[in-house]
């Protein structure tokens, strides 16, 4: 009987108004998809050798150890490896020239056996313990995909997002919240999923070739909706099953700790058919948000900017829309 009573509604929309076909919250037919040092000799006197005592002084190149205290950088795990300078302290081998004495009255060089002190300069590689913290240099994309929010309880009816080609692509938006847990860090987003269903003047249709494109938008939270301006959007090829919208990022996109929104907005002539965002019968978060900027249904949606579907969404009897996301918990990797 609400099947049938919404498109009463549809046709006397379709009828009354110059935007044809668009209302902003219809239903459905059925269910929703879902790296050597050399020795000097002395010359010797004609007769006689000295044996002299001399003292050296010699040079010792010491090869130290050293124990150095390293302060290390962590890389997200927050472990260092620290550099120490050490010094060593060398025994050094002195050459000596001795002095010989005197034999009858002939001096003599002799061959000195000197002691020498040297002082060595050491090098040492010390090891360090360094102790640091962690910078997030680590990947927070490494590692498999998995379902990190899931809100995927359709109903049989909709909320209108859709951006109209034929209506110099003005846009008629509708936009859900999804929190990330403080433990988590951030998510690293590479999967968006959407369920919905598209709708021509008379019934749920299957578009195949004749849909191509769609938006998808990531917004920071600003006081319960959406913010004015997105974090992330692009307008790509999502995969469509009957109007079950998978959109496989080029870029995964890293958010961290806290709320934030998706808007889903298919690219569509409304000739053909428009595209509407099932509602879910359970909600996590806030209601879900919409916005008609450009008053594309003329004035159904008094909401120019951002407002909650509870006041927006004229006729509404849910308050979440149905969709999941996919990536990655970026933990200590996080930036």
């Amino acid at each position: 009987m609400r099947s049938s009573v919404l498109r009463m509604r549809w046709a006397a929309l379709a009828a009354s108004t110059a935007f044809g076909l668009l209302a902003s919250c219809v239903e459905d037919d059925g269910a929703g998809a879902f790296g050597k040092d050399p020795f000097a000799s002395g010359s010797a006197g004609p007769t006689t050798v000295g044996d002299g005592d001399g003292d050296g002084d010699g040079d010792g190149d010491g090869d130290g150890d050293g124990d150095g205290d390293g302060d290390g950088d962590g890389d997200g795990d927050g472990d260092g490896d620290g550099d120490g300078d050490g010094d060593g302290d060398g025994d050094g081998d002195g050459d000596g020239d001795g002095d010989g004495g005197t034999t009858f009255g002939t001096s003599m060089t002799g061959d000195g056996d000197g002691d020498g002190d040297g002082d060595g300069d050491g090098d040492g590689d010390g090891d360090g313990d360094g102790d640091g913290d962690g910078d997030g240099d680590g990947d927070p994309c490494a590692g498999t995909s998995t379902l990190l929010f899931s809100q995927n309880a359709p109903l049989t009816e909709g909320h209108l997002a859709v951006q109209l080609t034929d209506f110099a692509n003005r846009e008629y938006e509708s936009a859900d919240d999804f929190t990330i847990p403080t433990a988590d860090q951030c998510w690293c987003i590479d999967r968006v999923v959407a369920d919905g269903f598209f709708y021509n003047s008379t019934s749920m249709t299957t578009l195949g070739s004749q849909f191509a494109q769609a938006n998808v938008r990531l917004f920071p939270a600003s006081g319960g909706v959406p913010g004015a301006t997105p974090t992330f959007g692009a307008t790509m090829a999502p995969t469509d099953n009957a109007g079950l919208l998978t959109f496989n990022l080029a870029t995964p996109q890293v958010l961290g700790a806290g709320t934030h929104w998706l808007s889903v907005l298919p690219v569509l002539n409304s000739t053909v058919a428009v595209w509407y965002w099932y509602g879910s019968s359970t909600n996590t978060g806030a209601a879900f948000a919409t916005r008609d900027s450009t008053q594309l249904l003329g004035g159904q949606n008094p909401c120019t900017s951002w407002g909650s579907s509870t006041t927006c969404n004229p006729g509404g009897t849910y308050q979440g829309l149905t969709f999941q996301i996919y990536g990655t918990v970026g933990g200590a990797a996080c930036p």
